[in-house]
């Protein structure tokens, strides 16, 4: 059975227990413990290569850990990435976490190098704000451009990474009146989703919260769009928010998106905000945008706290951050959108605080599942090559039959040609010898008779040859055509066994897309512990940032969010 893995980066923002009317709490399972930790730092510090080298970063102002916050974070392969808002004394934003430990925590490495964190020229990355890795192993990242959160130093762009080579492949500048809303003058893209169809058609929605609205850019043209809405735009009622008992002020548009890859639709919220929307995105997939007003559906108020980060399962349940409630709330799109249909799967004041980010991720299963997928795979390909075997025979049984006939023919119609010239000769000797009987009393005309008579013995011996000639020439070309045929019958073997190595190919490359569909998956998220970033109050003597992991089986088990019952008569009503 597939396993999935939620893995949640967690800053240590407290969210605080939401009501059951809103969110039940799974009283089955003990939520405070439901999610494993996998990484924590008290304190995000750099491999600079060497203790010189760091602690010339230091005095010079470069390196600062009092202003380095994660804010989000991916995981490729081996390879797990967090993203650092730039502020002065954050060195790189974009980075991968190496095996190195250091006082605060494992160390960060700049990604791809240390020459991309250079972004005064606004040549390299200047503020990676989130990353998306899709299908196709590139790593696509929005830097807004901003360093200091308010302060535009270069203009925002898409980069994308080839996680293969770790090349650039491409760099895509965002046009002005895309990025900026050109009625309020704000604009602030801080976060991305990433749909590909196929590499050369893919959508990337990006949310610009300060500027209340929806950005989608298309690859295959560098087109963009610039979409409105008032679901966009944040609740006057619900910029006063609370975490770990401290309160404090946003006004953020919308923020947190998940894409359903079942439904193809597009969840959002305002972070100040506690309302759900979608959208379905087939009819940007077609090109078909239509005004600039999008057509959503949700439901007001259906949280009772506010909710930054989000995502989606491959099997359509929706995760989404509680940050009122140090919690991970669950629905699953195949269930009406209501408050009685979602539920509770991880709370814990502690580990739990503000979770900013989540991604579905996959992680290599036991091995005694990937012996039986090895096993299952081998089995299906022996029953296709016996298949393939019994086919081969019964078209070579097929072949043989129709050569038999075709020969038993030939012989048919070479006795029926050898009836008739029997009695052809026969009839012709009646007339002779009537003839003969005639002539008998004329010596002459017997004389003329016999030396007829004899020319069509000639004649008739020469057919006879001739027919006989024919009979071999006919035979000749039947082993000539048995021959073509048996060469024809090689060559269909061998483009059979080439077939069959190509399949055997295109089955092993299957079975290894097959499995890793079949890994699990984790959720990252770059959060802090909110209060603390905007109060600017942090005690990096204790745990601020997380990284936790959980299977997302486990997660729902017991929970409304496993019900798929009446799915697909459900699933419609999302599709529309």
């Amino acid at each position: 059975m597939t396993s999935w893995l939620l893995l949640v980066v967690c800053l240590g923002i407290a969210c605080q227990g939401i009501t059951g009317a809103t969110v039940r709490e799974n009283s089955s399972r003990n939520l405070a413990n439901s999610m494993n930790v996998i990484h924590e730092w008290k304190y995000l510090d750099y491999d600079f290569g060497s203790d010189e080298k760091r602690q010339a970063a230091i005095q010079s102002g470069e390196y600062d850990h009092t202003k380095n916050y994660p804010f989000d974070v991916d995981r490729w392969h081996d390879m797990t990435f967090v993203t650092v808002l730039r502020y002065k004394g954050v060195p790189s934003s974009l980075n991968v976490i190496s095996k190195k430990i250091g006082n605060g925590g494992p160390l960060l490495q700049p990604y791809p190098d240390w020459s991309w964190a250079n972004y005064k020229d606004c040549s390299g990355i200047v503020s990676a704000y989130k990353i998306a890795i899709d299908k196709f192993d590139r790593l696509w990242v929005l830097d807004s451009g901003i360093i200091n959160n308010t302060q535009p130093m270069c203009s925002p762009k898409l980069h994308v990474f080839d996680l293969n080579t770790s090349q650039q492949i491409k760099q895509v500048m965002m046009p002005h009146d895309i990025a900026i809303n050109a009625t309020t003058g704000k604009g602030g893209l801080e976060n991305l989703v990433v749909q590909a169809m196929d590499p050369m058609n893919t959508l990337v929605y990006m949310a610009d919260n300060k500027g209340d609205a929806l950005i989608v850019y298309q690859n295959s043209d560098d087109s963009f769009h610039r979409l409105t809405s008032n679901t966009f735009d944040y609740d006057p009622k619900y910029i006063k928010m609370m975490a770990a008992g401290e309160s404090f002020t946003l006004q953020d548009g919308i923020f947190g998106m998940a894409l359903s890859p079942m439904t193809n639709n597009l969840y959002y919220s305002p972070l100040a905000s506690r309302s759900l929307y979608y959208i379905n995105t087939k009819p940007f997939m077609k090109s078909q945008y239509g005004t600039n007003n999008v057509q959503h559906e949700g439901v007001q108020d259906i949280f009772n706290t506010q909710s930054i980060a989000k995502i989606m399962s491959k099997n359509g349940v929706l995760f989404f951050g509680l940050m009122n409630n140090s919690a991970i709330g669950c629905w699953n799109e195949h269930q009406p959108l209501q408050r009685q249909n979602m539920d509770m799967v991880a709370q814990n004041e502690e580990t739990l605080q503000t979770v900013v980010a989540m991604k579905m991720m996959h992680l290599p299963q036991s091995n005694r599942m990937n012996r039986m997928h090895r096993m299952n795979s081998m089995n299906r390909m022996d029953r296709m090559d016996r298949m393939d075997r019994m086919d081969r025979m019964d078209r070579m049984d097929r072949m043989d039959r129709m050569d038999r006939m075709d020969r038993m023919d030939r012989m048919d119609r070479m006795d029926r040609m050898d009836r008739m010239d029997i009695m052809d000769r026969t009839n012709k000797m009646d007339r002779m010898d009537r003839m003969d009987i005639m002539d008998k009393t004329n010596k002459m005309d017997r004389m003329d008779s016999m030396i007829r008579i004899d020319k069509m013995d000639r004649m008739d011996r020469m057919h006879r040859i001739d027919i006989m000639n024919r009979m071999d020439r006919m035979d000749r070309m039947d082993t000539r055509i048995d021959t073509r045929m048996d060469r024809m019958d090689r060559m269909d073997k061998m483009d059979k066994i080439n077939k069959m190595h190509r399949m055997g190919r295109m089955d092993r490359m299957d079975r290894m897309n097959r499995m890793n569909r079949q890994m699990n998956e984790y959720m990252m998220a770059l959060s802090m512990k909110l209060q603390k970033f905007i109060n600017n109050d942090y005690n990096f003597n204790e745990v601020n940032f997380r990284i936790l992991a959980a299977n997302v089986n486990d997660l729902i088990m017991n929970t409304r969010c496993a019900n798929s019952n009446n799915q697909n008569d459900n699933q419609n009503k999302h599709n529309n």
